[in-house]
């Protein structure tokens, strides 16, 4: 069954007389499964379409979307919303709705995407394909399509086939919490300006990312990486998270990225940072570094005196003498920290492990002292580290 929802909306404003402004109309179709469109008969002015089964049932995805449902009918439809009803997609089952500006399918178990599914799309702001069980997607899923975002997030993929973003212009792609491990060569559109990638299964950073040249916004936290490479192609790359890896040094990866202004290497296993020259001049008057839960003993801080500089210190089991010097620097200079960075040092928890060295060396801590220094060492529930800093450049 499928049926129309609308409504239309009164302001008043009152200064001596009412005046009531009737906002446009808006208007979704609502249908309870995907064999309800196919039998409409009035769906040729549809602009908006939503696909999902009654609140009160319980039924899982069994339906096939082809042009049987999505016909020459449909053709004016801008809007479609299709929530746990799939189990597979024909090829070219959109060939008909190519004016499509937001598609989004849900909760459904789709499994396979094959190619030349998403086919031609002329303006779309968002094709969503969040939480649909998708495990393997054919090369050529997507083919001469201009996308603003596709989002893949919360699926099962492990591997991102060759050619699979053909002639496609997509700007934004988000494919967190899958089992990414592996990227194939020409696996994402050159057009890239934000990739997400958190929450996969990388050991180390893809060789495709050095075609990326207008990439701004990088993300692949919380992955398995042991170690980075030069970023220096990356010369439009505003924002890096690299942050909940097992990254356990640091070089001059970061040199060349002039347009760097937010780095998030907070939760490695970093032993020890340093501020290059090179580095230091690319920092604009806006930079935020975060080296927060690591292995830091010490960090030159010198080298940043006269840049203004956000930064995360917490948790790392600093040498006392050298967090004295430190503090200094960050006192009598530009040097910003976050207001969450800075409970950390409020005398609540340990913010630096003592030696019976008299001055500041960049001494590794035993690990059985840097275990008990961890342990004591966590988060305030009321100051989450790790998220209220979080920003997009795009």
């Amino acid at each position: 069954m499928c049926f129309l929802w609308f409504c239309f909306i009164f302001v008043s404003l009152v200064d001596t007389r009412f005046v009531f402004c009737e906002c446009e109309k808006s208007f979704v179709i609502i249908c309870d499964n995907v064999p309800d469109v196919g039998f409409n008969k009035t769906k040729r002015t549809w602009t908006e379409l939503l696909i999902q089964p009654n609140k009160y049932e319980n039924i899982p995805p069994q339906y096939t979307l082809s042009t049987r449902q999505l016909s020459r009918d449909l053709s004016n439809l801008k809007w479609l919303f299709v929530v746990k009803q799939l189990t597979a997609i024909e090829k070219n089952a959109f060939s008909y709705v190519k004016n499509l500006q937001n598609l989004v399918l849900f909760d459904n178990n789709l499994g396979v995407v094959k190619s030349s599914t998403f086919v031609g799309f002329r303006s779309v702001a968002k094709l969503g394909l969040e939480n649909n069980n998708i495990e393997y997607m054919e090369e050529r899923a997507f083919i001469s399509s201009k996308i603003e975002i596709v989002d893949l997030s919360h699926n099962k993929l492990s591997v991102l086939r060759s050619e699979l973003f053909r002639k496609c212009q997509v700007v934004q792609l988000i494919i967190t919490d899958n089992k990414l491990s592996k990227m194939q060569r020409n696996s994402v559109p050159t057009s890239l300006k934000v990739l997400r990638l958190d929450r996969n299964e990388f050991d180390y950073i893809p060789d495709e990312l050095n075609y990326l040249k207008q990439l701004e916004e990088f993300t692949i936290s919380h992955n398995s990486l042991f170690y980075i490479v030069d970023f220096s192609e990356l010369q439009r790359l505003k924002k890096l998270d690299l942050s909940f890896n097992k990254i356990s040094s640091v070089g001059n990866e970061f040199e060349k990225l002039r347009s760097l202004r937010y780095l998030n290497l907070n939760s490695n296993d970093l032993k020890r940072f340093v501020f290059s020259p090179s580095m230091v001049k690319n920092m604009g008057e806006q930079f935020s570094i975060f080296l927060g839960y690591n292995r830091l003993r010490n960090l030159n801080l010198e080298a940043i005196n006269d840049t203004k500089v956000t930064i995360i210190l917490s948790g790392n089991p600093w040498n006392c003498k050298c967090l004295l010097r430190m503090e200094s620097i960050i006192h009598n200079n530009t040097i910003i920290r976050t207001i969450c960075d800075q409970r950390h040092f409020d005398g609540k928890l340990p913010i630096c492990v003592a030696t019976d060295l008299k001055e500041c060396l960049e001494d590794e801590v035993p690990e059985k002292e840097f275990k008990k220094f961890r342990s004591f060492c966590n988060l305030d529930a009321t100051c989450n580290l790790f998220t209220d800093i979080d920003t997009s450049v795009y």
